[in-house]
């Protein structure tokens, strides 16, 4: 009897547990950016949205197309910019981006335009 253990469930130093911590970080390091400059596209939409919202209380169907249009832009960026461009719209993976602000900025549209209009 040594002390040691035999059955240890510690992956060996540098093994597959490690590595993808580093390419976590990596990742991590390049949705930063550079601060504000990468916060710029994020503002932008998140803008457009708090610019509907505030709209939708005076005219809703023009807020929702606002919008609509907001969350569309951004799915626009994600698609096309790369990941160290767009600070905080870089959420998930790229297409899971893409798809939930299709969905919503599509689904708003559809309501706005359902919507009844106002006499």
């Amino acid at each position: 009897m040594t002390g040691e253990r035999s059955g240890s469930s510690a992956p060996p130093p540098g093994g597959p547990g490690q590595e993808g911590g580093r390419r976590r970080r990596r990742r991590a390091s390049a949705r930063q950016g550079s601060g504000l400059k990468a916060q710029a596209y994020y503002a932008v939409v998140a803008g457009g949205v708090f610019l509907g919202l505030f709209t939708a209380w005076q005219n809703f169907r023009v807020g929702a197309y606002v919008m609509a249009a907001a969350l569309l832009l951004g799915a626009g960026f994600r698609a096309t910019l790369p990941e160290s461009r767009l600070g905080f719209l870089v959420t998930r993976k790229k297409w899971t981006d893409v798809v939930t602000m299709v969905v919503l900025g599509a689904g708003l549209a559809i309501l706005a335009f359902l919507a009844p209009r106002g006499g």
